[in-house]
């Protein structure tokens, strides 16, 4: 069989060459020759049909077409067949046209096959072979030339293919990459093999595995050196998969071969054997899917039996490495960055840490590549291996040698495939360890090492850098990883060393330089990972000292008192790093536009976990930390300040006279800004125990806030001329915006003093300033300002919109005092702010929202006379009123024709109204029922308009949507004060509703809102059935109608995963609160015998199967929210009424629920949730285990498809009859591995030979 067989290529020619012969050599005397006995026949012919040879129809003979490049390949092809035909005196019948060869093969003496047509044939193909190749060669290249058009790559694609789906085609393949130099044809070459090793290595007969894996195997030793590595490394898969399937029955050698190459001498075969040696830790230790578990088992634990070799071998060849290198240092190791080091605690590498040490040797040639796999080696050893065995630290030791090369002045060289330089690599390895928790047996050496070879390191870095020792940068990953390492030290080893003294180590000193490393980095995002691990360092802190129970942190010896000075100098140095003041250069560099997914620019994202830093650091030293924020605080709002004095005109306008001008006043604004957010997020530290020994500190800042507040609402009418100002008036807003989100953080606090026990004249004025500054932001004159829409500027108004909302919401729900009441601008506000028309949309609408709540808000502090709720009650009526006018007249018009163009012009409105109702219900959810009365007061006579209105906008999806938004809130707060009988009027006009318009018609149109209506019934039907006692009862019925008859027959063909979840959770609820509607059973029957269960009595048993159905249904969707759901309702329904334990679920649903879920695992859909549906098919078995091994097992296997019948009996042979949780679940676990792997290697079999 080759290549010439496959008709690739449909090529137009002016003349074809025609040529038909029939040979007939008679020169000399005929060879004697006989018939091919049967025997012969299928001894012969059976490797001849492999390769291509077809027999003849109603003729003893064999056919095959050759495919050539052209017709000149084609005419030498047939002129050598002719010549070695001449010589075996052979008729061989010719048929060519161009580059096409057919041939077919008879011996006309016998009247059919003899020994002659099998020579000839195996001549032929053995010639071809050669001519196959250069066929391959050129579609490959055409292939990867660019210039094959659609269509000839599809026939390439599929003749490649074709041919890789051929018996036989593998020897072929072995052929090709044994003799061609193209990397795309032996890359081509190798799939083909790949797809035999992987699908078919059962087919082939023990001799053709051999054949095979030898041959592979030798030509990675005579071309490794010279293939590219992405041939070399395939092969080396290859072969190391052909391993894991027989190493070490059938492949005794493997290992032993490897380890062989490891240790050669030379180093490109120790480069073959380190690739095979971490290949197959890949694929042997930790193999993936498409092995039985019992072999992988089996290959985990011969591997682990061979560690201590493999770990000896790979140490010696490092010690090795670093014993040869040209230059080693030999010189006395000096002293570490605290104490002297011991002699016998020494290294190569602590040897670099010398001030002013001469510049060492980088690895040669050779050894780099060598120490590079070797390290990579141990790395994917180190997760899967169990360490603590393993892991000494005089290997440690020799790993941080390499480590040290990454700060030596000649830095390692790197491959020519980009691959990382040794030390980064060796870094790695030890971040491994690390992130193992490793343990071994000399724990305290272990980890002493560690931070003491970290710290020298850092050492080195803080030491030469600033000494400039290092002519060259170190490369970028050395520093991440470094960075990752610290992080590692500190997050899980250093509470081990704090505070003990050590002879050979000392934490402060290691705070110390990594303190000093952090500030030295020019890279934003190393420095946010150092902050990450500061961030770690100053909790542990944190947490220990408040360990001691006291309020103080500064008892005792707390770690606290111990880091004061550090702490205020850390803290001093963030704030430094994030000014523009200070460090303009490096800021500027930062991204302030894009956003990531937490909606933060790089920017933010580098201010906010600084202001984290200092705040966490403030908690542990207060009064320290604020002290650093007097000076540049008082600089840059003195400058906010003086902005209106540079005003010349009363029109407020201000000349910039130069940019630099405007240079110095971004660079304090935005520095203003920052600091207002720390100043806002430093609220925290005033409100807990210490609330009145800081209680002046907290109103100094909160004065100031107010002040730039009130200020802000000034600078925001200024106008800037002389130089374009956009993004001056950008930060200006900016400042306002966060001046507000402040004072919002500080609220907490003002609601303290505000219901202290001190006077209250100063927190009213304060109360009344804040209410001032934060409405004066929707004035017209603020909304006015000229923007343009998408403009940073116009961003930053919004942000200034949404921080002003965000403070009225918290001076009304957190503050909740009375004295906002007599604020005369909120007075002014509450009556107007439905008539505003300058805002947007969804401003005006929270706005409005935040203003009219305030009417319907407990306030703190206050007797039931003292909350004036028929004054607020009053003033809500009246302002309701006036807004929901126009909907009002709708409703009295809607008796008049016609109809269409009256609810057309009134849809807007409607909504508008509908959607208010909406959010003042909502509001008072949590409220008290004072507040709940004094609103339903107010809604109550909407309730019968609103459902009249939906009658008549039925067919309008968005208003359908809004009325039954506006239900769910009603229901979900107030559905005590609304009463049984509205609610069941309620619920069922919008049954009856529903069923006019035919609720499966909404979901299958896919119409959003009309989707989005159905799910705020299913949620006002939510809050039904979860009412108690039994006048909620009669909604039951036309519930499980409406769920089980309407919805449930086409919710899996509902694309929104929203009405899904609130789908199943009504029907989680249904159960959970209606169980005795379903089962009636005592308690006794309930943990009884299971015929005492049987006999239990049960209604609606049709619901409950449909119910069930719908659950099982939904394991067959691919949403993972919706299948966890509803395992963990079903989990929760048998924890509290027994499921799983009731006949009904134990004699027909649970089969089908457990088989349901064998199949999810076995699918491998859903990995994620694979714990707990191991853990949900337990609790399915486990109230008749009996039943799950004696029936429910063998039937499940049984109707498994793709499965060969001995193959169900070995699964059913290795799942044990064990029924506690471990053994059972690895059990689940293990069959299901296996199944997916019989029926994976069943398919690949079936399917490698179809053409």
């Amino acid at each position: 069989m080759s290549l010439l067989a496959l008709n690739v290529r449909k090529i137009s020619v002016p003349f074809l060459p025609f040529i038909n012969w029939s040979l007939t050599f008679q020169r000399g005397k005929k060879m004697a020759t006989s018939k091919l006995t049967d025997e012969e026949r299928t001894k012969y012919l059976n490797p001849l049909h492999e390769a291509g040879w077809t027999l003849v129809d109603n003729r003893d003979a064999i056919y095959k077409e050759f495919v050539c490049q052209d017709f000149n390949q084609a005419w030498g092809f047939m002129s050598k067949v002719a010549l070695q035909a001449e010589k075996m005196d052979h008729h061989p019948e010719w048929f060519n046209v161009y580059n096409k060869v057919q041939i077919t093969l008879s011996t006309h003496d016998v009247n059919g096959l003899s020994q002659r047509d099998v020579k000839l044939a195996n001549f032929i193909e053995k010639d071809g072979s050669s001519s196959s190749l250069a066929t391959l060669e050129l579609y490959v290249n055409e292939l990867f030339s660019g210039n094959a058009n659609k269509e000839q790559i599809e026939k390439i694609h599929q003749a490649l293919d074709n041919f890789s789906r051929q018996k036989g085609a593998w020897k072929d393949a072995l052929y090709f990459l044994n003799q061609t130099t193209n990397p795309q044809t032996a890359m081509y070459s190798l799939t083909v093999l790949e797809g035999v090793i992987t699908k078919g290595w059962s087919g082939l007969s023990n001799s053709e595995q051999v054949e095979l894996r030898t041959t592979l195997y030798h030509w990675l030793l005579e071309k490794h050196q010279f293939a590219p590595y992405f041939i070399r490394n395939k092969a080396v898969q290859l072969v190391v998969h052909i391993a894991r399937s027989d190493w070490p029955q059938k492949y005794p050698d493997f290992f032993n071969d490897v380890l062989m190459q490891v240790s050669s001498p030379s180093s490109s075969s120790t480069i073959l054997g380190l690739i095979f040696l971490q290949t197959a830790s890949e694929e042997l230790g930790t193999p993936r899917d498409g092995l039985l578990s019992i072999r992988k088992a089996e290959l985990n634990q011969r591997l682990l039996q061979l560690i201590p070799q493999i770990l000896a071998i790979l140490t010696g060849l490092l010690q090795t490495i670093w014993e040869k290198r040209a230059h080693s240092i030999t010189s006395t190791p000096p002293p570490s960055p605290t104490n002297p080091l011991p002699p016998e605690s020494s290294s190569p590498h602590q040897q670099l840490s010398k001030a002013n040490s001469c510049i060492s040797q980088s690895l040669n040639s050779e050894a780099e590549p060598v120490a590079r796999l070797v390290l990579q080696s141990l790395t994917h050893f180190f997760t899967w291996i169990p360490l603590s065995n393993h892991v000494t630290p005089q290997l440690m030791e020799l790993i941080f040698r390499f480590v040290g090369m990454g700060t030596e002045e000649v830095q390692p060289m790197m491959s020519t495939c980009n691959e990382l330089s040794v030390p980064v690599v060796a870094l790695g390895t030890v971040n491994e360890i690390l992130y193992k928790n490793c343990v071994p047996a000399e724990f305290e050496n272990f980890v002493v090492l560690l931070f003491n070879n970290c710290c020298i390191i850092l050492h080195h870095f803080v030491n030469n850098l600033n000494n400039g020792h290092l002519p060259q940068q170190p490369r970028p990953q050395f520093l991440e990883k470094l960075v990752e390492l610290v992080h590692l030290l500190v997050s899980n080893h250093l509470r081990r060393l704090e505070g003990r003294l050590l002879p050979q180590f000392s934490v402060p000193q290691f705070l110390s330089l990594f303190f000093s490393f952090t500030f030295e980095q020019t890279d934003w995002g190393r420095y946010a990972s150092c902050l990450d691990t500061w961030q770690v360092f100053l909790n542990y802190v944190k947490q220990s000292s408040n360990a001691n129970g006291n309020h103080s942190i500064f008892n005792g010896d707390s770690l606290a008192l111990r880091y004061q000075d550090s702490l205020v100098t850390l803290s001093e140095h963030v704030l430094l790093k994030t000014l523009f003041a200070s460090n303009i250069t490096q800021l500027e560099e930062l991204d302030d536009e894009a956003v990531d997914g937490n909606m933060e620019t790089e920017r933010q994202k580098i201010q906010h976990q600084s202001i984290e830093i200092f705040v966490t650091a403030g908690e542990l030293v207060r009064n320290q930390t604020l002290s650093l924020l007097n000076e540049p605080f008082q600089r840059c709002t003195s400058a906010y300040r003086s902005l209106t004095s540079l005003s010349t005109t009363n029109n407020n306008v201000v000349r910039l006279e130069s940019k630099e001008q405007l240079k110095e006043m971004l660079v304090l604004f935005k520095d203003l800004a920052m600091l207002i957010q720390l100043v806002g997020r430093l609220s925290e530290l005033h409100t807990g125990p210490d609330y009145c020994t800081h209680f002046e500190v907290g109103k100094s800042l909160v004065q100031k806030l107010v002040d730039l507040a009130s200020y802000g609402s000034v600078v925001s009418n200024l106008n800037f001329i002389g130089i374009p100002a956009d993004e001056l008036k950008s930060t200006l807003s900016l400042v306002h915006a966060h001046v507000l989100s402040s004072l919002q953080a500080w609220c907490h606090w003002i609601s303290m003093w505000a219901h202290g026990d001190g006077p209250k004249e100063p927190v009213n004025s304060l109360v009344s300033a804040l209410v001032a500054s934060a409405i004066d932001v929707f004035s017209p004159t603020w909304s006015n300002m000229r923007t343009t829409v998408g403009s940073v500027k116009e961003n930053n108004r919004e942000k200034v919109y949404q921080a002003g909302l965000q403070l009225l919401s918290s001076v009304v729900n957190v503050i909740r005092t009375a004295n906002l009441w007599s604020c005369s601008s909120w007075i002014e506000v509450f009556h107007s702010v439905y008539d505003i028309n300058y805002l947007p949309p969804m401003i005006h609408r929270e706005l409005t929202r935040c203003v009219l709540g305030s009417a319907i808000v407990t306030w703190r502090n206050c007797t039931t006379e003292e909350q004036h709720w028929e004054e607020r009650q009053t003033r809500l009526q009246l302002t309701l009123d006036r807004a929901t006018q126009a909907t009002r007249i709708l409703v009295q018009e809607l008796g008049r024709e016609p109809l269409t163009p009256l609810l057309i012009q009134g849809k807007a409105v409607v909504i508008s109204t509908v959607t208010l109702l909406a959010d003042l219900a909502g509001l008072v959810r949590d409220e008290t029922t004072a507040s709940k009365a004094a609103l339903y007061s107010v809604l109550s006579p909407w309730i019968e308009p609103t459902l009249i209105l939906l009658s008549y906008y039925i067919n309008d999806s968005e208003v359908t949507e809004a009325i039954f938004q506006l239900y769910v809130a009603i229901f979900d707060s107030l559905l005590s004060q609304l009463g049984i009988g509205r609610a069941e009027k309620a619920v069922q006009t919008f049954l009856e509703v529903f069923k006019q318009q035919n609720i499966q018609e909404i979901l299958q149109q896919d119409n959003v809102h009309g989707i989005r209506a159905v799910e705020q019934l299913l949620r006002i039907l939510q809050i039904v059935v979860q009412e108690p006692g039994n006048a909620f009862k009669r909604f039951l019925p036309n519930t499980l109608s409406l769920c089980l008859d309407h919805i449930h027959p086409c919710i899996l063909q509902v694309n929104s995963p929203d009405i899904k979840e609130t789908f199943y959770h009504l029907l989680t609820l249904i159960l959970r609160h209606h169980w005795r509607s379903f089962f009636k059973g005592s308690v006794l029957m309930t943990y009884g015998s299971q015929d005492m269960d049987r006999a239990e009595q049960m209604d609606n048993r049709p619901q409950f199967i449909a119910i069930m159905t719908s659950y099982g249904q939904s394991f067959l969707m691919p949403d993972i929210t919706i299948f966890k759901q509803n395992l963990e309702a079903l989990d929760n329904l048998q924890s509290k009424w027994k499921l799983y334990h009731k006949a009904i679920f134990r004699d027909g649903i649970a089969s089908q629920f457990i088989s349901t879920l064998l199949n999810v695992l076995t699918n491998g859909s859903h990995e994620l949730l694979r714990e707990e549906i191991g853990l949900a098919i337990y609790a399915m078995a486990s109230p008749d285990f009996e039943a799950f091994f004696q029936q429910l097992l063998p039937n499940y296997l049984l109707s498994c498809q793709g499965v060969e019948d001995h193959q169900k009996m070995a699964l059913k042979s290795g799942f044990t009859n064990d029924t506690d949780l471990p053994s059972f679940t690895q059990n689940v676990h293990r069959l299901t591995n296996d199944l997916r792997c019989f029926r994976s290697t069943n398919i690949s079999s079936a399917s490698l030979y179809q053409c």
